[in-house]
C-alpha cells in the first residue's frame, strides 16, 4: 500500500490547481462534484442481485 500523508495530498492538490490555473477551492469543488455524480451510478451497478427477491418474500 502506498503511504500517503495528508500533507502529500495537499501538495498534489495545490500543484494541480496551479497547473490548471484554478484556485484550490475550485479544484476541491470539482472533485466533490465528480464524486457526487459518480456515486449513484456505482450503487446502481453494485446492487445485490437477490435484494428484490428477499423483499418480495418477506415484505409483500
Amino acid at each position: 500500500m502506498i503511504g500517503l500523508k495528508k500533507r502529500d495530498i495537499k501538495k498534489a492538490l495545490r500543484a494541480g490547481a496551479k497547473a490548471g490555473g484554478m484556485s484550490l477551492a475550485d479544484v476541491r469543488a470539482d472533485i466533490e462534484a465528480t464524486i457526487d455524480e459518480a456515486e449513484p451510478l456505482y450503487y446502481e451497478q453494485h446492487r445485490p442481485r437477490g435484494a428484490g427477491k428477499f423483499q418480495k418474500k418477506f415484505w409483500k
